[in-house]
């Protein structure tokens, strides 16, 4: 075990992880010679959002009620012509999800769905109000800058 003792501030800020390897205070876990955090949980709650965040609450906010994970990567897939693996779609949702941006909603297992149930996402008022920020955040950082970005 490592004798490193993490500052008190990321302590405070990192959640407890579980793994089989040996637990160390301060919620990190050994692992080699590198200890790991949880990035999510020390980020603060009105911190920007990313590109691909930006991308998969303008996906729920199209489609409504609607906003299943397979249709939130089919949305991303029509809208920005671009291709996204499955897995990264659902890890954005359930990030989304803790910083209480969108809310999940489990409904019935169906046969047609070979009894399993469906996720469904809605955006929260505070996940709006964060998408508005970002989207003006990007408006004003690309204000007046037209000529620059249309050179070839």
């Amino acid at each position: 075990m490592s004798s490193y003792i993490p500052p008190v501030w990321l302590a405070k800020a990192v959640r407890p992880m579980r793994a089989n390897v040996g637990q160390c205070g301060y919620g990190f876990i050994q692992s080699g010679p590198a200890l790991h955090a949880n990035i999510v949980s020390s980020m603060p709650p009105d911190s920007p959002l990313g590109e691909f965040e930006i991308t998969v609450l303008l996906a729920v906010l199209t489609l409504e009620d609607n906003a299943s994970g397979a249709r939130v990567l089919g949305e991303i897939a029509k809208r920005a012509g671009r291709t996204v693996a499955r897995g990264a779609v659902y890890v954005t949702l359930d990030r989304l999800a803790d910083k209480k941006l969108v809310t999940a909603r489990v409904d019935r297992a169906t046969p047609e769905r070979g009894g399993h149930p469906r996720r469904t996402f809605t955006l929260t008022p505070a996940g709006l109000k964060h998408l508005r920020r970002s989207i003006e955040m990007i408006d004003r950082m690309a204000a007046g800058l037209e000529p620059l970005l249309n050179r070839s």
